[in-house]
């Protein structure tokens, strides 16, 4: 169980740490669909949708601006190597197989470039079943509801190119920003990942020692369990787990953070969830303090955690992760949490100043 809700919580927050700030989003049968603009000119960027299977990876088909489509595949468990190409064959439905490239666009991510007309984007549209093999092994999708995605990608592309002339036409002075952006904003360059990993290593061990969690360790980047090799700071405290993550964007509210990581997590869950959340303050400093629990009759799986605003924009994830065998049903699923959730706010506003 606490396998899952870590898998379940890296797939959230990887989603609320990209860089490109999505624009809208919607559902199509079991596929989320969201328009996302580039992270480098700010304007409308592509549509992409996902959907993730039991066999943890998550699906993405991405339709750019210019109507190019290509698939994507994740998997928190994949350790790959960016810029690297792997030779691969796909095939719907048993057909013939297809040869192909993928990309390897980050530690966790591959992207194949689709013909942009013809026969596959047809068979895609039309299959049932998709395979993609590796050169070692087959990885097999069922292609649910892809007649009406592809319509629905093609119809985002047109929408938000529409919008985006649409806010142009209307501007005399300034060219068409995207959402909450004005036209004096300068965005600060993205930083890379060593230094997130040293921010969060900042901030995790600042954190551990003003909460007073006994016995806390911080553990190198190879000894993260690797359902947490999302987060940028990992430590054990006992039967606890610590952790983490920083949220570079400013596009993402705490609010919407907070919202992430509870839907993801509830969709994973395969037992009694809850869930519960409030808004503090602490001299003037906005925090969101949350929970979720996940129950069933294997024990419970507790996440604590705190989102709290990041001086240089974004935000910050801080949290604790523990499991309970306790499985009485006369006892509320999150009752008497191991941390007290008042030392967590106060630790986190701490390390955040």
């Amino acid at each position: 169980m606490l396998r899952a809700a870590l898998v379940a919580l890296g797939i959230a927050v990887a989603s609320a740490s990209a860089q490109a700030a999505q624009i809208n989003s919607y559902t199509v049968g079991n596929w989320s669909v969201g328009a996302y603009t580039n992270d480098s000119t700010g304007h409308f960027g592509n549509c992409l949708a996902s959907v993730s299977y039991n066999s943890g990876i998550t699906f993405f088909v991405f339709v750019s601006r210019d109507y190019q489509w290509d698939l994507g595949f994740s998997a928190l468990n994949w350790k790959l190597h960016p810029g690297d190409r792997i030779p691969l064959r796909y095939r719907f439905d048993r057909s013939a197989w297809t040869g192909a490239t993928a990309e390897v666009m980050g530690e966790n991510l591959v992207r194949i470039p689709m013909p942009s007309n013809g026969p596959v984007a047809e068979r895609f549209r039309r299959g049932r079943t998709m395979e993609v093999h590796d050169g070692n092994q087959s990885y097999f999708f069922n292609l649910n509801g892809t007649s009406q995605l592809l319509v629905s990608l093609v119809q985002c592309v047109q929408t938000s190119i529409s919008s985006e002339q649409g806010v142009s036409s209307n501007s005399t002075s300034n060219p068409a920003l995207p959402p909450g952006r004005t036209a004096d904003h300068t965005d600060a360059p993205a930083p890379d990942v060593t230094t997130l990993k040293l921010e969060g290593t900042r901030i995790l061990s600042n954190f551990l020692l003003a909460a007073e969690l006994p016995g806390a360790e911080l553990l190198g980047d190879s000894d993260f369990p690797k359902e947490l090799s999302f987060a940028h700071a990992v430590a054990v405290a006992g039967g606890m787990i610590g952790f983490s993550v920083v949220v570079p964007t400013a596009e993402f509210t705490a609010d919407a953070v907070a919202a992430q990581i509870s839907g993801a997590l509830s969709e994973n869950c395969e037992g009694k969830f809850s869930t519960g959340s409030t808004k503090e303050t602490v001299q003037s400093a906005k925090l969101i303090n949350a929970f979720t629990v996940c129950r069933n009759s294997g024990g419970q799986a507790l996440l604590q955690y705190v989102v709290v605003s990041r001086k240089e924009g974004g935000q910050y994830v801080i949290g604790v992760l523990s499991e309970s065998a306790d499985v009485a049903s006369d006892k509320p699923a999150g009752a008497e949490p191991p941390v007290d959730s008042k030392r967590l706010i106060n630790a986190a506003f701490k390390v955040s100043q």
